[in-house]
């Protein structure tokens, strides 16, 4: 069955009324905003206020606000006039500062590179051309600019849920009958193909499930519908208690993100970081100037990786950590070496530890400038007692005193 998008002009009024069908992708923003705003923050380090933020297919507002609130100066741009006019009402009543647009995503109605972040969340599987709406926002992102995505993939168990359940069988049906089209959903790899024929390099996938177990899941969806059904929970709070939360599970929901090449390149942010750390090491930094050091250094590419490297100090399984395999490289280097250790190590042991000499350098430049507690490991590794030292390697012990 087409998708038939004009029904957002028909429901604009029930964006946000708790007790209407649009109401229910706010139940989604703990799980879809928290995965952004968490790669934004955390794991990127960057400071959202003041950036210029695109929301395309914004909708009546509801995720547009979420940025607005974490300081990111947003413009939102939907095709219905609608959804717009409710938006601007509800960013007034809320005192947001929001520049809300009508236009589509396939004719963006601004210039090149003038964004720096940009996010389609709940768009793409409604758009009948997703190569042109993913060039125009590769076209007005600034390079090095970040692009958020969720949208739904093209399973049989999408299928199932999002067009039988949601759409179709009238026993458990609560959303309009045209909403979706699941030969408009969009697979992982192929939405990534896009991407990348776009300048845009995809750095981060994951799926979006309920927090229960496949069984519970299925249970608890279904008796969730049924209340809906009847009228017995509002569309916001079935969505909230489903639970939804990052999962390796891609088959219904996924969400990711996307830097745009020609920005600064990752080897030059390592170089300046580490070029500062050694400054700071020799003391050519005053101690009152090292917070605004810290600062920049955190959002390199070095910085980040030893915080994460530090943030899975117990990784349960290679597949949920993929530095698993280079603590286990590193811990069978250790015990090679235990064992040979009243004699020079063999070239061997060498060739086993030579991949990872990057690696050493940086947690050795941050373990010289103190433990966590310091201004630099406080900033770097965040709160907490986290050691560096059970990641360490001594260069001595690994490559002797011939190679000082």
């Amino acid at each position: 069955m087409p998708v038939d998008n004009r029904l957002y002009d028909r429901m604009a009024s029930s964006w946000w009324d708790e007790g209407g069908c649009l109401h229910i992708l706010r139940g989604l923003n703990p799980a879809r905003f928290g995965y952004m705003r968490r790669v934004l923050v955390e794991d990127l380090g960057i400071d959202p206020h003041g950036r210029k933020t695109l929301d395309v297919g914004c909708g009546g507002g509801i995720l547009t606000e979420e940025f607005a609130r974490l300081g990111c100066d947003v413009t939102g741009i939907d095709p219905s006039e609608k959804s717009i006019e409710a938006a601007r009402a509800h960013a007034r009543q809320e005192g947001l500062a929001i520049d809300y647009r009508t236009g589509t995503g396939e004719a963006l109605p601004f210039p090149d590179a003038a964004f720096e972040l940009a996010y389609c969340c709940d768009v793409l599987e409604h758009v009948n051309d997703v190569a042109r709406v993913i060039a125009e926002i590769s076209r007005v992102l600034e390079p090095g600019g970040l692009f958020f995505y969720d949208t739904i993939n093209r399973t049989l168990r999408s299928k199932l849920v999002m067009i039988k359940l949601f759409q179709e069988w009238s026993w458990t049906s609560f959303m309009p009958p045209d909403l979706h089209d699941w030969r408009m959903f969009i697979k992982p790899e192929e939405l990534t193909a896009i991407l990348a024929g776009n300048g845009l390099q995809n750095q981060g996938l994951t799926g979006l499930t309920p927090a229960a177990n496949p069984l519970q899941m299925a249970l608890q969806t279904f008796r969730l519908l049924r209340a809906r059904k009847r009228g017995k929970i509002t569309y916001l709070e079935a969505a909230s208690r489903l639970g939804l939360r990052e999962s390796r599970d891609k088959s219904i929901l996924f969400i990711g993100w996307a830097r745009k090449a020609g920005g600064e390149t990752e080897e030059i942010r390592a170089e300046e970081a580490e070029r500062r750390y050694q400054e700071i090491q020799r003391g050519e930094v005053a101690l009152q100037d090292s917070d605004d050091v810290f600062k920049e250094a955190r959002t390199s590419t070095l910085a980040s990786f030893l915080r994460t490297l530090t943030k899975f100090r117990n990784p349960p399984a290679k597949f949920r950590c993929p530095l698993a395999g280079v603590r286990r490289k590193l811990a069978r280097g250790r015990r090679k070496l235990a064992r040979v250790r009243h004699r020079r190590p063999s070239n061997g042991a060498k060739r086993l530890c030579r991949p990872f000499q990057p690696i050493q350098k940086g947690l050795c430049l941050l373990r010289s400038v103190g433990p966590s507690r310091s201004p630099l490991g406080k900033i770097l590794l965040g709160p907490g007692n986290l050691s560096l030292d059970s990641w360490l390697v001594e260069p001595a012990l690994i490559f002797g005193d011939s190679h000082k």
